[in-house]
């Protein structure tokens, strides 16, 4: 463990090629329906462990080596997704038409808005998947098992109500509000299955930050846009997570958010300091939270304006997972260092990526550059540590 800051990762790891080749014949990753995928993922759970273990990682996971993305796995294990969709689209996106064109065109896109199409909600949502999520987490387990290295601790994700549900259309639910309803009622089963087993909870949550530009593809916002009235919104989803939340210590729970890890424009990003008091409304006992991304490299400063309850840790994504380039360790290390000056000591901070590697199964980096940076990760945090005893 690094002196005094332990380090982490957000979810998504690379997978192995045949493994991938497997996870794109299907639309969430998981349904696969025989023996020879379920030894892959047990496979490639236990190799990523091992990389883990090499890099000097403290907390880990399975990489979610058997989903497709970090929450379009939820659309086998509820009910209610049938026919696909338009799914909702980035607003900043949209106003720049050949960004949108050249790196945003998706195969089976909707030929009428350029959307992606998703599984979309058009009947009752219930939890259906026990056997799934029992069966990831005893294949994690067993990984565990396997590799020879004792970790500080283990987590597993799972997706927040608001992201399923600002993700994939609704076209059963008389309003947003049943729909998201709904979803927290059935996820409640998933972070249940989770927490009994031992391991961290991480809820992913993206839709805290970015559901303020994210719109439908008839340009209607997915709940409101207004800058002025976003914290609102984050206060409904923040009551959706609280409400579904398991009977366990608020220390066996984290909640990731970010901006969306896309290449896109994001100058319609809400700011942080907006939102950073709903956020802390969380009944959670850390937060992730990117302040590495171009756009957001400046949102540490909003914790200066708004301490850290002293009942919250706080994990800043500290290392860009967006690009082929290593993070230089003494980057990592400065990054860190401002969040340190702001007066939290380092029992409370837990290094990570701004978010994880890839949104689905393919990560924008390269595999092995995946493993260098978090290698960066780790020596930037020893730094980071070895400057705050020095001071």
């Amino acid at each position: 463990m690094t002196s005094g800051i332990q380090t982490t990762h957000i979810g998504s790891l690379p997978r192995p090629t045949e493994l991938l080749d497997r996870i794109a014949s299907s639309t969430t990753g998981e349904g696969f329906g025989d023996d020879a995928v379920e030894d892959l993922i047990r496979d490639a759970t236990e190799r990523v462990l091992e990389k883990q273990a090499a890099v000097g990682l403290d907390v880990v996971n399975n990489g979610e080596q058997g989903r497709a993305g970090f929450h379009l796995h939820v659309t086998d294990r509820l009910s209610g997704f049938g026919d696909e969709a338009p799914a909702p689209f980035w607003a900043d996106v949209r106003e720049f038409p050949a960004l949108a064109e050249r790196e945003f065109s998706y195969p089976d896109a909707d030929p009428e808005t350029g959307a992606p199409m998703r599984p979309a909600v058009t009947g009752p949502i219930e939890y259906v998947g026990e056997d799934a999520a029992r069966q990831e987490i005893e294949t994690f387990a067993a990984a565990l098992e396997a590799v020879d290295h004792e970790f500080v601790d283990a987590f597993m994700t799972s997706p927040s109500p608001g992201i399923v549900a600002s993700s994939l259309s609704n076209v059963y639910y008389e309003s947003y509000e049943a729909y998201l309803a709904a979803l927290a009622d059935a996820l409640a089963t998933e972070w249940q299955l989770i927490a009994d087993a031992g391991y961290v909870l991480q809820i992913d949550a993206p839709d805290l930050l970015h559901s303020h530009h994210r719109y439908f593809p008839d340009g209607t916002p997915a709940v409101i846009a207004d800058a002025d009235d976003y914290a609102d919104v984050v206060a409904m989803y923040v009551e959706a997570i609280n409400g579904a939340l398991p009977g366990v210590p608020r220390d066996r729970i984290r909640l990731h958010t970010c901006w969306g890890n896309y290449e896109g424009p994001h100058h319609l990003d809400v700011d942080l300091a907006a939102v950073l008091e709903a956020l802390y409304e969380l009944d959670v006992g850390a937060l992730a939270i990117d302040l590495t991304a171009p756009r957001h490299d400046h949102e540490w400063r909003a914790f200066a304006e708004h301490p850290v309850p002293d009942d919250l840790d706080l994990i800043p994504g500290v290392l860009d997972v967006s690009s082929n380039v290593i993070d230089h360790p003494d980057a990592v290390a400065d990054r860190l260092g401002r969040i340190l000056d702001l007066g939290l000591d380092t029992d409370r901070v837990m290094a990570a990526p701004a978010c994880g590697f890839g949104t689905l199964a393919w990560s924008a980096a390269d595999d092995d550059v995946v493993w260098a940076k978090l290698e960066s990760l780790v020596e930037g945090t020893r730094r980071a540590a070895a400057r705050s005893d020095q001071s």
